[in-house]
């Protein structure tokens, strides 16, 4: 009798890992056809750029241009970096800041300033550099999605701000984070909610995300209606999409900056 009960354990075992192993199969190739379809159905509407690798020059700051476009070099900033030397900086190259006006918390969900963003605006500003600003959310709601916008504008409304207002969502490397649960859906939903509201606040949106935030956990076609901050760490760009400003190093070394900065390049049209 023990034999057979041992002989029908190992079966319904065997026949459990079978049935985990087709599941896992069957997700996988649910999650690859999603993506395959995300991205497909936003470029029929959204023509490719028509950037050209071999016209990007330059050492540490990426330099582009082609009949179409030119580019501007900049650096983004938050409380991580405690002393910037906004002169030293624009001596070297650089043409813009995008600041962080705030961000939510991963874990408590509460909305907080930059502790540096009033600083770091009115010394860049002083330095005659373009300012942009991003907020980095963790909305698990539209209606939070909302309140970060509105909290965006009280910070800067007697400001001047350059260029479209970023929203950054990204889940926290190697702890759990308030969004990790979100659905495609969700995620997306939120991101137009911010950046609608901006909109309706009288400024300019746009949405920060890495290639494959753009291509798995928002609708494609759904973000591309606002300009794209794309980060990728590469020698050139690999998307077949739109850009508006491309983040292609986070381990910038500038003289008048305290540590490590990223770089980007934005995208002007002639």
């Amino acid at each position: 009798m023990k034999r057979r009960a041992d002989r029908y354990q190992r079966r319904m075992y065997l026949l459990l890992s079978a049935i985990i192993v087709i599941l896992t199969l069957l997700i996988l190739s649910r999650d690859l056809w999603k993506y395959s379809y995300n991205r497909e159905k936003a470029l029929d509407n959204i023509p490719p750029i028509d950037m050209e690798p071999k016209n990007i020059t330059g050492g540490q700051l990426k330099e582009y241009e082609d009949d179409k476009y030119y580019s501007l070099n900049g650096i983004d900033l938050s409380e991580h970096q405690s002393k910037v030397d906004f002169n030293v900086i624009k001596e070297q190259g650089i043409d813009f800041v995008y600041l962080r006006v705030g961000y939510r918390g991963y874990k408590t969900g509460s909305i907080n300033i930059d502790r540096n963003f009033e600083k770091f605006y009115a010394e860049a500003k002083a330095a005659n550099l373009a300012v942009g600003v991003y907020f980095f959310s963790q909305a698990v709601s539209v209606e939070e999605a909302i309140d970060e916008a509105l909290f965006v504008k009280d910070q800067i409304k007697d400001k001047e701000i350059d260029l479209p207002i970023a929203y950054d969502l990204e889940d926290i490397a190697g702890d759990g984070s308030r969004i990790d649960d979100l659905t495609l859906a969700m995620r997306t939903e939120n991101a137009m909610a911010f950046c609608g509201k901006i909109e309706n606040l009288g400024y300019s949106a746009m949405i920060y995300a890495n290639q494959h935030w753009c291509e798995t956990y928002y609708q494609l076609a759904d973000i591309l209606n606002y300009p794209l901050w794309l980060a990728q760490y590469n020698d050139y760009p690999t998307v077949d999409y739109p850009f508006k400003i491309w983040q292609y190093s986070d381990e910038g070394q500038l003289a008048g900056v305290d540590t490590r900065v990223d770089l980007n390049m934005m995208l002007v049209e002639k």
